[in-house]
């Protein structure tokens, strides 16, 4: 006898069927799944400093123009001197020479102007002196180009050197005792006076006393750097800038110590409050024996 279940046989066939298909699409999930998850990796060293080092220069270049440099380097070694400058053909003046005077004076210049002082970009040729003295000549009235400054021929390397020579030549000029041509009875106090306007910012900004002769300003220089030392070097640099700013070219009865002192203190009074500073300033002065009348 043949029994026929077609509708039992058929239902198990379709589960078997389902079973079948369920199965190979899991398998197929977990093999993809295998493929997907990275498999265990063993641990990644530390990165050593010369690998950083490495990476980050090839960051550098994309975020700076190209540059391999830091943004202090570039400015110490790739900045434009505002100064501008003309050496003379000389054999002492080489390459490198040529850029430590100019990296000393344009230093100075950015000093100076920072403080007020109305000094000039453009500075007279530049030559060697033949002697260990510096040296200025010019016609005037003239331009720039006909003037001279010659440095002392052993002072090429001394950066405070060639400093002393620049402050030299700007505070003669912002005094009048080079080339006017109207030079008054007082044009003796006021050449010592700007070399001591001289020695004392370039000893500032060297932020040591580079006042070592024996000379008519040297009581002051030592009074000027004690009041430095006692109420700082923003106020004695104020102090000596507004000593400019109020000065009178006009005769003072006295010497030099008499006139710079009457207008010293007429500088400070300008940032002076309540006459507190020029009491203590008044003070300095006595014990270096300095007074309006000598």
């Amino acid at each position: 006898m043949i029994l026929v279940r077609p509708f039992w046989g058929a239902a198990r066939f379709v589960r078997v069927l389902s079973i079948a298909f369920i199965s190979l699409v899991i398998g197929v999930v977990l093999w993809g799944g295998w493929r997907i998850v990275p498999k265990a990796q063993p641990a990644a060293k530390p990165a050593t400093a010369a690998e950083i080092a490495a990476e980050v220069s090839k960051i550098l270049p994309k975020s700076n123009g190209g540059a391999a440099t830091t943004t202090m380097t570039k400015t110490a070694h790739s900045a434009q001197p505002e100064v501008s400058l003309i050496f003379k053909d000389s054999p002492s003046l080489t390459p490198e020479r040529k850029r430590r005077i100019t990296d000393a004076i344009n230093s100075f210049y950015l000093y100076l102007k920072s403080l007020g002082f109305p000094v000039e970009n453009e500075m007279p040729p530049i030559g060697v002196s033949p002697c260990k003295t510096q040296m200025m000549s010019g016609i005037f009235p003239g331009t720039i180009y006909q003037r001279q400054i010659y440095l002392p021929k052993d002072s090429l390397d001394d950066t405070n050197a060639i400093r002393k020579v620049y402050a030299s030549y700007v505070f003669r000029l912002l005094f009048g005792t080079f080339g006017s041509a109207n030079l008054g009875p007082d044009a003796g106090k006021d050449e010592t006076t700007a070399a001591l306007f001289e020695v004392y910012y370039t000893s500032s900004l060297a932020n040591r006393n580079l006042d070592r002769s024996d000379w008519q300003g040297h009581k002051w220089m030592e009074a000027l750097w004690d009041i430095r030392q006692k109420k700082g070097r923003d106020f004695a640099d104020r102090a000596m800038y507004y000593t400019y700013k109020t000065w009178d070219p006009k005769p003072v009865p006295g010497d030099f110590e008499s006139k710079f002192w009457t207008r010293f203190l007429a500088g400070v009074w300008v940032i002076d409050n309540n006459g507190a500073s020029v009491e203590a300033v008044g003070s300095i002065l006595a014990q270096h024996h300095i007074s309006q009348t000598q």
